[in-house]
């Protein structure tokens, strides 16, 4: 057993995408060598108008058969016009052309747990006080 008493350990705040990626490599090294190979994968879909402007995007990444939904934005100008609808349907879309028909996401509750749920996800988990005097939601789906 290793003793840890006399280890020094290092902080950074903020620190460089290069130290961030070093840890999620040896992370995925250890999930993969218990869950098998997988392949991660981002999209990211978004429209713009006109004059170039961002009026709605959503990123996600692929992992272990599931898409997690990890931005949704739609400008304040172009909500309730079914841009967010259309974002996740496409998503969705591009997720069963990989064999994909599992998604999760989370959302606090001034954001859009009933959208999200109009799309036919399900909470599955929630925190309270997360942002303090909100309350995360977590909701899959699965086609």
């Amino acid at each position: 057993m290793t003793k840890f008493f006399n280890m020094i350990f290092s902080t950074i705040t903020n620190p460089e995408q290069n130290l961030i990626d070093e840890l999620r490599a040896a992370l995925r090294s250890y999930n993969q060598s218990i869950a098998g190979v997988f392949s991660y994968e981002s999209i990211y879909l978004f429209k713009r108008d006109e004059n170039g402007d961002l009026i709605g995007g959503v990123y996600g990444k692929f992992a272990w058969n599931w898409l997690y939904i990890d931005l949704l934005w739609v400008h304040p100008a172009h909500r309730d016009n079914g841009l967010g609808t259309q974002l996740m349907q496409e998503i969705e879309k591009k997720a069963h052309k990989m064999d994909i028909y599992s998604y999760h996401l989370s959302t606090a509750s001034f954001q859009a747990p009933i959208f999200y749920q109009k799309l036919g996800y399900q909470i599955c988990g929630e925190i309270k006080d997360l942002p303090p005097g909100y309350t995360t939601y977590y909701l899959k789906k699965e086609d």
